[in-house]
């Protein structure tokens, strides 16, 4: 399915602030000690749900989407199923990447990449950025604007690019799981970082 709407812009600079150093509502709280392994098929990137039921009770159903991106590559880029939204959100929280009733702070992609061995570099929200990263064969996690894909603040995976579309992997969206034009991805993206071994 192909999203096709009038472009939309949004100013930069009321969530400038609001993003640079935390992403609102992007927050967790793991609750429990459960232990999960991925079950999906890890030769490709695996679209990882933050609100799946294997998480438990924990709060990375209704706010850990930076968790969830970061599983979805990590456990692909490392072929390691115990790279899950939970063990990434036991690490955020463990080393102070939470910020209570505010979100995740952006210094945990940093961080995470370091933790488990993948290299990381910061992206600038503009298409040939976005798409150089794609061609090298390196994911993308974006980090959004209130628009398509959220109201307040979200990340999401961006798997690939082709015929002016952008293949996007949303934590929160089975539906928004598809082909974006990537105008409407460009225009809500505040910030990018792209991933790779």
């Amino acid at each position: 399915m192909v999203k096709k709407v009038k472009k939309r812009s949004f100013p930069f600079a009321p969530f400038a602030l609001l993003f640079l150093l935390t992403g609102l509502g992007i927050g967790l709280l793991v609750r429990e000690s459960q232990t999960v392994l991925l079950e999906e098929d890890l030769r490709t990137i695996p679209h990882l749900l933050q609100f799946d039921e294997r998480y438990g009770t924990s709060d990375i159903k209704t706010a850990g989407c930076a968790p969830t991106c970061l599983a979805m590559v990590f456990s692909f880029l490392k072929q390691d199923p115990a790279i899950t939204p939970v063990s990434v959100a036991r690490f955020s929280e463990s080393n102070g990447h939470y910020v209570d009733g505010v979100g995740t702070s952006h210094s945990l992609f940093e961080d995470a990449a370091s933790h488990f061995h993948v290299s990381m570099e910061g992206l600038f929200p503009v298409e040939p950025s976005i798409d150089e990263a794609l061609q090298s064969g390196k994911p993308v996690i974006a980090s959004m604007v209130p628009g398509h894909f959220t109201q307040t603040g979200h990340f999401i995976v961006l798997t690939g690019e082709q015929d002016g579309q952008y293949s996007v992997l949303d934590p929160n969206s089975n539906e928004r799981s598809t082909g974006w034009d990537k105008q409407i991805v460009l225009d809500e993206m505040m910030t990018a970082w792209g991933f790779g071994n």
